[in-house]
């Protein structure tokens, strides 16, 4: 029974023609693989010339079948990659929500998260801190460093110390 949406053509295969009846618009590619078919077979029957036509049809439809079952079976792992990618990233972005919620209600009025993806600006010399002198009254304000704490023995200042250092 033909229907309206079928288009009949001829391939063929091993020396044999074949009438067909296909969708519209998928001649060419059903003649592609009835080609590729063709090849197969034919490659077979070189390296086989003792078997059967038959023969060389069932053992060139299981390799192609195979071949079919193995891609089938790599496109699922690549599914079950994509979709275990995806319960990932979608379990990241829910702890990525949690956390900036998180920092939100911890951060004082008006503060701002720091984006991972900018690397701060470090504070210019204009932007340094004044330091108290004598001259604006607090002379009596400790503005230097504390001195590192020093071990008999040791040597701090990377340079060997002298016998006068020792005493």
């Amino acid at each position: 029974m033909a229907t309206p949406d079928m288009k009949p053509i001829c391939v063929h295969i091993m020396g044999h023609e074949y009438a067909l009846r296909v969708r519209k618009g998928e001649e060419s590619t059903t003649r592609e693989l009835a080609e590729q078919v063709n090849a197969r077979m034919k490659a077979f029957k070189e390296e086989h010339p003792e078997q059967a036509e038959l023969t060389t049809s069932v053992i060139t439809a299981l390799a192609m079948a195979e071949e079919l079952n193995d891609l089938r079976s790599e496109l699922e792992s690549v599914r079950q990659q994509a979709q275990s990618a995806n319960e990932q990233a979608q379990a990241l972005q829910q702890l990525l929500t949690h956390l900036s919620e998180q920092m939100a209600e911890t951060l004082p009025s008006g503060a701002l998260p720091v984006d991972p993806d900018v690397t701060p600006a470090l504070p210019s010399n204009d932007d340094a801190p004044e330091v108290a002198s004598a001259s604006d009254g607090h002379a009596d304000a400790d503005v230097s460093p504390p001195a590192p704490a020093l071990v008999p023995g040791s040597n701090t200042g990377g340079s060997e110390s002298s016998e006068e250092d020792k005493t």
